[in-house]
This record gives structure tokens, sequence and C-alpha cells, in this order.
């Protein structure tokens, strides 16, 4: 099982109760115990025991020791301790550091007797075969070679008569000490020697390249040069000549080394000083007071001077991790002040004045004073109401009147009974002083003017707070809302959006540019007219921010209900300006040297600044005095990484910067590696899981240093993990993992490949087998529809046909009355008339006369007759359409015949009728239509010729086609008539319209389309023609 972490820390410190009751016992702390954050850690609380070998920090920031259990991580919150359970060694038993040469990829290495190394890079532990050739492995053979000790900067009791100090960086660099004489070896080669006489082997230690003795005097004695080992003095500098003790007993300085880190200390008595060489002189500054280290068993020291930390590992009472806090108390001492503190005064560069009749203050020396003012005490003044104005004259409220006070603090310069309570008040810009009572009324005074009474001014908000102005405007901050009174005008205009809320306090950076704090509704920005909030902390304790302040730096010092705040006034307006999605809030709690959390606000002023740089705070348990622009804060801007993984509680490899895990793993535990050794809560960790194929980010807060999950899909996941870093705009670390989860035997791509085959094959069988069926179920439907649509195709044909043949019959019986009534009725009527003449004629003996119209009857009821016997023939033929018969008629005989009929109408016209057909020429046809076709056209020839000839002829073309004319020499057929003989038959359903009124024509065309002949008609030289062509005649 993975080693866990033995600690995670509930509290961050361990401070002052402990102290008090160590250093009460033991009478080591000399120094103030308000100044210093502790905590001790021993085997109690997290350690695997008490004895610490050696200390020292990586490239990452975590804080590694050597223990004979184990070798440790601290990372700030927790230890983690790496021994034989779950790390590669021989042994838990780990007692020095060693220096990282050049070209090695650790940045230190443990040792475990006799001869192992474990490497130590960037928060982790590497055990190889690689180390087995490292200079630091070489230098431990070479120690058991000399017979000597490889000295790593411990503090050794009992010295060897020879010891080797390796030079970091520089392999097969190293002197090696003895009682007359010092060595200095070059790439394991021996380069110079120095002889020396009455050197302490117990005080050699190594700065640099230098080689340094500390000698009785409290001087050193510097050894440095490659080639010739030169001595040389060096005298000590700095805080160090400040101490009694170093100037009567110089020889009482103890050095601690330490080699790995490259620091060196002094320690005297119960002072620690760090070293530092410069060119003449090594100089000393005082880290730590009041801890003495050999009472304490210390082995060895570790300072983090970016953060003035101190490491102090014992041989016996495990690690103290010793810290000096930035911030001040100031209290009063008194039993009549209950150390609750609101508006606070400057009545010098390092002392201010409280409205409980003290005046209080930090020296020079840093010691704390007070002041009491009896005077002032008497009025028993209002604690929210107190003002030192531009004239040095103190205002008070004692019961409900407006006290003024000389700067003496004894003589009343007036008191006044202006309202019902005064509740604020605050001088301008232009040293004008504004009261204003409770129900909002405001008063101005001139503080010029010593004796002269308040004026009421105008009425202002009611429950008044806080002031700011700027020009002719005085901004006034309420219980409800924030409001700007014009001094020109006097009108006072509410702030639209803060109508809710109780403001607190007032900042303007400038104008255009007004910042305020509320209670409960966090603070804002209002920049050109628009109001801008501001995301809450993580904890929600800005929501109740009582003051903002300024330092030289820009930062922004906002107290609350439970805590200070330090931000980057840039980052505010960066988001404020969409350039940054969330700001750094770096938090200050009680452990950094407050009295209490809960600091105090809704006075004027919330924050004072002295001449001396200290800017003070009004709180719960005294005032926090400090010099914001020498505080650095320890923002969490370290790397971090994902450090052991578990399933179910047992631990799983990493693979680089992921994972690989069974199929459904149970009880995933991520831990996550992160150092930070300040305030817990300014590093926030969040973390996302983005499941295979997956892009939302839902962001969890990583609770103590780790993440669960219960179970996780197949697939490769990634694990997002990201932090704040810290102030400025690129203020985000991100980190990535990943999660290979390993698929069972159907998801992987085979049995997905094969699986989608099998369903491919399946639906393609499937498909076919339906189309099969498909398909034969539609030949049956086609065939069954094909027949219904050949039924439907027939009945429609019969029924267009019924439809044309009915619609031939209108349009024949149409013609037959037209041409009944031209062709039939005017003859008859003619013959009615001329016939009536005949009696006459008679009586009169026109008897040739008589003879030549009984002729004419004759003649014209031969025609007429004629005539209607065509007709009934078309109509018999039109009815029965195409059901005529056909026979083998001699066409010679037929126009004969028909020629008898017309000759009597010819030799009227004095015309000629020619019969040119052979008498052996036969045609297959129906007689009645051919009868009828030829009738009409001698008819029409011969009425149209007079002393001409009509010739009826018949030409056989090709093998099976006969053309059957007949001509004349008469006027000829008109062009229209012409043209619609010659146009092609009309379509079944497409009715037929002629150019003549006669019905011979339209007989003739109507019955050549029956028979299946073509019409030719031309004109001729003299007269026309009109051919009929036969296909197929035989």
């Amino acid at each position: 099982m993975i080693a866990p972490f033995t600690l995670r820390l509930a509290s961050k410190t361990l401070q002052f109760v402990f102290l008090i009751l160590v250093y009460s016992c033991t009478g080591a702390f000399a120094q103030h115990i308000s100044t210093l954050s502790v905590r001790h850690f021993t085997a109690e609380n997290g350690l695997p025991q008490n004895s610490i070998k050696a200390i020292s920090m990586d490239s990452l920031g975590f804080v590694w020791m050597a223990t004979e259990n184990g070798l440790v991580r601290f990372d700030g919150a927790g230890f983690k301790v790496f021994n034989r359970s779950n790390t590669a060694i021989s042994s838990n038993r780990f007692f020095d550091f060693n220096a990282a040469m050049a070209g090695d990829t650790v940045d230190f290495y443990a040792h475990v007797p006799p001869l192992d190394l474990v490497g130590v890079r960037k928060g982790r532990v590497y055990v190889d075969s690689a180390l087995t050739h490292s200079s630091a492995r070489r230098l431990r053979e070479l120690e058991k070679t000399m017979k000597g000790i490889l000295l790593e900067g411990s503090h050794y009791r009992h010295m060897p008569p020879k010891s080797i100090i390796p030079v970091p960086h520089s392999p097969g660099n190293f002197y090696v000490c003895q009682e007359k004489s010092i060595d200095f070896f070059q790439n394991w080669k021996r380069r110079s020697t120095a002889l020396v006489d009455g050197i302490v082997l117990s005080k050699v230690f190594r700065m640099g390249e230098t080689l340094l003795v500390l000698l009785p005097d409290g001087s050193f004695a510097a050894f440095e040069g490659k080639h010739a080992l030169k001595r040389h003095t060096l005298r000590l500098s700095g805080d160090i000549l400040a101490d009694p003790l170093f100037r009567n007993s110089p020889d009482k300085i103890t050095v601690y080394w330490n080699n790995t880190a490259d620091q060196s200390f002094a320690v005297l008595a119960d002072h620690i000083y760090t070293l530092d060489m410069k060119r003449e002189t090594v100089e000393t500054k005082l880290i730590l007071s009041g801890f003495d280290p050999k009472a304490h068993l210390v082995r060895t020291i570790f300072y983090d001077n970016n953060h003035r930390r101190i490491f102090l590992a014992s041989l016996a009472e495990g690690l103290y991790e010793i810290q000096n806090k930035n911030f001040r108390v100031v209290s009063i001492n008194d039993e009549s002040v209950n150390n609750i503190f609101y508006t606070q005064a400057a009545v010098n560069d390092s002392t201010i004045t409280i409205s409980s009749g003290f005046n209080v203050g930090l020296g020079a020396s840093g010691r704390q004073f007070r002041q009491k003012l009896p005077d002032i005490q008497k009025l028993i003044p209002f604690s929210w109401f107190q003002l030192v104005d531009s004239k040095g004259t103190r205002w008070l409220r004692a019961d409900q009147d407006v006290v003024r006070v000389a700067a003496d603090n004894k003589r009343i310069l007036g008191r006044w009974h202006i309202g019902k309570e005064p509740i604020g008040i605050y001088e301008d810009s232009r040293h004008v002083i504004w009261i204003q009572l409770i129900n909002g009324m405001l008063y101005t005074a001139d503080p010029a003017l010593q004796f002269a009474a308040p004026k009421p001014f105008v009425r202002g908000p009611q429950t008044p707070t806080c002031y700011a102005d700027h020009g002719d405007t005085l901004w006034i901050g309420a219980d409800r809302g924030l409001f700007r009174l014009n001094i020109r005008t006097r009108k006072l205009t509410p702030v639209a959006g803060t109508e809710a809320m109780n403001i607190r306090s007032i900042y303007l950076a400038k104008p255009g540019q007004l910042w305020f704090t509320t209670y409960e509704h966090g603070f804002f920005l209002i920049e050109h007219g628009r109001l801008i909030s501001f995301p809450p902390d993580e904890q929600k304790r800005l929501a109740t921010a009582h003051c903002i302040y300024e330092d030289k730096n820009h930062f922004f010092w906002i107290t609350t209900n439970n805590g200070l705040f330090q931000i980057a006034k840039d980052d505010l307006l960066s988001y404020a300006h969409g350039k940054l999605k969330a700001p750094y809030y770096h938090l200050y709690v009680r452990e950094s040297g407050f009295g209490t959390n809960e600091f105090n606000g809704g006075c004027q002023p919330c924050a004072l600044r002295l001449g001396n740089g200290y800017l003070s705070l009004p709180s719960m348990a005294g005032l926090v005095w400090f010099k914001p622009e020498t505080i650095k804060a320890e923002i969490p801007s370290g790397a971090f990484f994902v450090d052991e993984v578990e399933v179910g509680g047992k631990p799983v490899p990493l693979s680089g910067s992921g994972i690989n895990l069974p199929f459904d793993p149970d009880e995933v535990r991520i831990r996550i590696a992160a150092p930070y050794f300040g305030n817990p809560e300014n590093q926030t960790l969040f973390y996302a899981l983005q499941l295979d194929g997956e892009e939302d980010k839902n962001w969890t807060k990583v609770e103590n240093g780790g993440i669960h999950f219960s179970s996780l899909p197949s697939g490769e996941h990634t694990l997002l993990i990201r932090k704040h870093t810290g102030f400025g705009t690129a203020n985000e670390r991100q980190v990535l993992f990943r999660i290979s989860v390993q698929k069972t035997w159907y998801e992987t791509i085979l049995a997905k490949g094969m699986g989608i085959l099998l369903v491919v094959a399946g639906v393609f069988g499937y498909i076919r087998l339906r189309l099969r069926k498909l398909s034969k179920r539609n030949e049956q439907l086609e065939e069954a529809i094909a027949k219904r649509t050949e039924s439907l195709n027939q009945t429609l044909d019969a029924l267009q046909d019924s439809e044309n043949s009915l619609t031939r019959q209108v349009q024949v019986q149409a013609r037959m009355i037209a041409s009944l009534t031209h062709d039939v009725r005017t003859p008859l009527n003619a013959v009615k008339l001329v016939s009536l003449e005949i009696e006459r004629m008679i009586r009169e003996e026109k008897y040739a006369m008589a003879t030549q119209i009984g002729q004419s009857i004759a003649d014209t009821i031969s025609r007429v007759s004629v005539l209607l016997e065509n007709t009934v023939t078309y109509m018999k033929v039109q009815l029965t359409d195409h059901r005529v018969a056909s026979e083998t008629v001699n066409l010679h005989d037929l126009i004969a015949q028909k020629i008898r009929l017309f000759s009597l109408a010819a030799q009227k016209n004095n015309t000629r009728l020619t019969n040119n057909v052979s008498h052996e020429q036969m045609i297959r046809c129906n007689h009645y239509l051919l009868g009828i076709l030829l009738s009409n056209l001698i008819d029409n020839a011969t009425k149209n010729t007079l002393h001409g000839t009509v010739t009826m002829e018949a030409e056989v073309t090709g093998t099976n086609s006969i053309i059957i004319s007949v001509s004349d020499t008469g006027y000829g057929i008109p062009v229209a008539v012409m043209d619609w003989l010659n146009q092609e038959f009309p379509t079944r359903d497409t009715p037929e319209t002629s150019p003549t009124t006669g019905l011979g024509l339209v007989i003739v065309k109507e019955v050549a389309r029956m028979m299946g002949a073509t019409i030719q008609a031309e004109r001729m030289m003299t007269g026309s023609r009109v051919s009929i062509l036969f296909e197929a005649f035989r």
C-alpha cells in the first residue's frame, strides 16, 4: 500500500499556546513571542520519528528530511514518508544528504549507508542504476578509501581526524582536511596543499568554492585557489557586531552548515545569524533570537530567504518551522479599554489617538507606548465619532453633543447640541468639516473659527457611515445606499443599483474611479458611471468588506469580518475591463499576526496611514499595524503534479504524465502534490475530468489534496487540474493528466469491428431477404396492377373511342345538316319552283322549254339521289367504323359506274369524263367507301369544270401501293381547301375543322382516314388534281 500522507494539517499553526508552554518551561525564547509564527512537528503529529539527520529543499519547494525511519517530504500541509514499503531501497536509515554535481539529473542525494544513494528531484525520489556511477557515489567510495568522513554540512559533536568536503556542481573537486593540512583535489587529483596549525575541524565549512575555518577570535581563515591554496582572513560584519555576547566572547560562535543548500549560519547562544561571504568580510544578518539550537539538539538548519521562514531539524525534538510575522497588534493594557476599535486619528508620524482617550504608537525600537488622556476620558466619547482636524483640534461626541477640544487635549473650545445622535464627521479636501446626524441632517463647520458653531447645510441620507469628496461633490455612504451630494447646488442624488447596500467605506482613487465596500454584497467599482461588482472569494469572506486601502505598490488591502485581503488593483481593473477571468485574492488570517480575524469598519477613517510608514487597521482585538510595501505575499506560484494513484486501496504505478487502469476501476483516489507553506486557503486547486469524446469542463474543488472517483468508464480520459498562481493576468497554471481505462473485450476495436461487421452482415442479410420478399410481392403487385391497368386502359380506350365516335357523329350530323341544307333543300326548292312553271308553259304550248325544264328536274333529282345515296352509305360506315368489310374491287368498273352517274351533269357543262384506268386493275378495299370517295371527287371536279375534261387514273407504285387520282381542267381547288386536304389527319381526340361548308370534300377526307389512305391535292396549270394513295392494296 502506498504510504499515505501521515499528516494533513487541520490547523495552519501550533503557535501561541504551544510556545508559551514550551518556552515558559525552558526559558529559551527571548524574542517577543507575538512576532513569531511557530509550528512544531514530532512523531506525534506527522514525522516518522523525532530524530532528523538532514534537511533541504528541492527545486519545486518541497522540504526533505533524512531520518532513520525513512526519507520525509514536507509540502507545508502534510508529510509523506518514503521507505522500504513504497521505495526500492535496502534500508530505512537515511543519515544525510549529498549535494548534486554538474551533469546530475537530481537536485540532491539522500544517503543510505554504506553506499546506497536515492536521488531527489522535483518532489520525487529516484532509485536506479544510473546513480551507481554518479560522482556522489564515487565520493562515498573515496570516503571509505581515505578512512575519513564525508562532510555534508551537519553539525558534528565528534569529528574524525580526516574529513572530505565536496564542492557542489564540480565533479571530482573537494577538500580533504586533517589536523595540520588541507588538500584541494580537482578532477579527482590533488592539486595543492596548505599546511595549517591549530585548526579545529569541527569549525570547518564551505561557502561557494571557498573553504572557511572559524577562528577563536570570531574571524575566518579562508582557503581558495585551484593551483595553490591561499589563505586570507575574513572578518565578521553586520548584525552580529551589535550582539554583546560576540563582543565579549566571540569564541562562543558555533557554525551550522547546510552543504546541500549551500547555506551557513552562525549561532551565538539563542541568536541565529545567516552568513554571506562578501569581498573582504562575512556579513551576518539576525534571523531569529530567543531560540538556542544547542539546547534543542538542532543538527541542521535550512532558511527560506524568500519568505523569512526557518526550518530547524533536531536530533530529539523533530522539526521547528519558525517565521517572523508581518503584522503587529497595538493594544491598550488597561481595564477600562476593551480594545475594540473603530475610528482613529493621527497625532504625529508614529502616534494615533483613539476616541476612548488614549494616544498609542510604536517607537523607533519597535516597542509599543501609550499615553492616557484623562480630560478626554471624562467626556466618555463615542467610539465611532472622532476627528483631528487640520488645525490639530479634536472633535468628539459626548452624549448627544458635538464637542471640540483644543490640541492640548484639555480645553473644550465648544460644545453644541445640534440635534439627535451625531453619527458622522469628515473633513474634506477644502478643510470644511461635515457633521451628520442619524436622521441625515448635514452641518458644516470651519476649523479656522475655533468657537463657531456648526451650521445646517442640507438633509442627506439617514444613518451615514463614510465619506469621500472631490471638487464640488461629496460622496456619502449610508446603510441603504451610496449618494452623491452636489455641494454647490445642494442636490442629493442616490447612485442607482446601491439602494439595498449597506456601504462600509468609500475610496476615490481618482476622478471617475470610485471604489466602495459593503456589508453582505462585497466590494464594487464605479467607473465612468458603470457599476461593477467583483467575484466572491472561495469562502465568501469578502461579502462583508469593511475598508479599502491602496498602498504605494498599488495593492488593495481590504478588511473583512474574517481576515485581511491583499489584491492587485491592476487585476481588478483588468477584470472590470474583461481582460481577466478571475482576480487573485491573497488572504491573511490571525496566524499572520492579528489578534482576531474580525476587523471593524463603517467608521471614518476605516484605515489610517502614519508618516513612519505604518498602516493602522481597527479590529475587534486591537489595532493591526504593518508596513504594506514591505510585505511580500507568499503566493502559491509553485508547481504541482499527480503524486500517487490508488485503485481499490492499492497503489498503481504512474506512466509518464498519465496512468493505465484496468477495466471498471473501483474507488480511484488521486493525490496531488503541491508545495505551499503559506496560508492553505490561498492555494486552491480545481479539477475537471473530460471523459472520452467530451469537451465540457465542470470544475470541482480539490479537497484535502486528493481527488476521488468511485468508478471510471472505459476510454481515454483527461484529468485537468488548475490553480491560481498569484497576481497578474497570467495567474493560472494547469496540468493535464492522462487516464487510460482498459476496455473490456467487447469494447476493443477488433470486437467493435467484428460486431459492426456482424451487424452489417445481419442487416444486409435481412435487407436482402426482405428485398427478395418485397421484390416478389412487387412483381405480384405489378402483374396485378398491369392487368388492372390494361383493363382500365382498354376501358379508357373504349371510352375514348366511344367519345371520339360520338364526337365524329356529332360533327357528321352537323355537317350533314349543313350539307342537306345546301345540297338537298336548295335544289329541291328550285325543282319546286320550276315545276310550277311547267303547267304554265304547257298551256302556252312552250313544249320545248317544258321538256328542257323536265330534263333539268330529272337531272337535279338524279344528283340529289346520288348525294343522298353517298350520304347514307357514309353514315352507315361511320356508325360501323373499323368493322367495315374489305373485298376485291375492279377499279375500272367502279369508276365507269360512277362516270355513268355523272355523265348527264358533265354533258350539261360540256365536260368530258375520261376513265384511263386499266380494265384489269384490281384493289382490295371496302367498295362502299371507295365508291363514296370516287363519287365525291368526280362530283366536285365535274361541278367546277366547264368545257373541259375530268380524268380518272390509277398508278401502281412499288410492290404494294396504288395512287388513284381525279384531275380536272376547271377552276381549281381554292388554296385554303387544298392546304386543308394536304394536312395530316387529326388525332383521335382532336376535333377537325374544315374551311369548306360543302359535305363532299369533308366526306372524302374522313373516308380516306377510315380506309388508311393518304390525300394529296395540287393545282395544275389548268385545274387541279386530287390523288389518293393506298398502301397494301392487294
